[in-house]
């Protein structure tokens, strides 16, 4: 009964993120945007460093979550590219308004995720 709870919130979760973006997203784009979620103005080197990532593949992802895409669509407009103040040549990644108000949807999802385990266990 458990599982089929926690499957039920977390398909909450999902329906939270394809409300704001409109499809589903590949997990590997999934991860680069909790990653600078949680890593706020972040470099693409680094998200790469975090997740154990090419390169290549943290550009695409980013690209995608930006309103560019590597593809003929256009992106999701959840984070955005601006320069490094402190060196100019190196672009930092951030969150968009929209990819704030995905995390607070995600993570209000997870709560009740946890608030639903922590009363099944009671």
């Amino acid at each position: 009964m458990e599982h089929l709870d926690f499957s039920s919130k977390m398909a909450r979760v999902l329906k939270a993120v394809r409300e704001v973006t409109g499809s589903d997203f590949p997990a590997q784009q999934l991860a680069v945007f909790m990653d600078i979620a949680s890593h706020p103005e972040t470099s693409v080197g680094m998200i790469g460093k975090r997740l154990d990532l090419p390169a290549s593949s943290v550009s695409r992802a980013v690209a995608a979550l930006t309103n560019w895409s590597w593809t003929k669509k256009s992106g999701y407009g959840l984070v955005e590219k601006v320069e490094d103040m402190y060196e100019s040549r190196r672009k930092l990644v951030r969150l968009t308004q929209q990819g704030t108000q995905l995390v607070n949807q995600m993570q209000a999802a997870f709560e009740e995720v946890n608030n639903a385990k922590k009363g099944t266990k009671s």
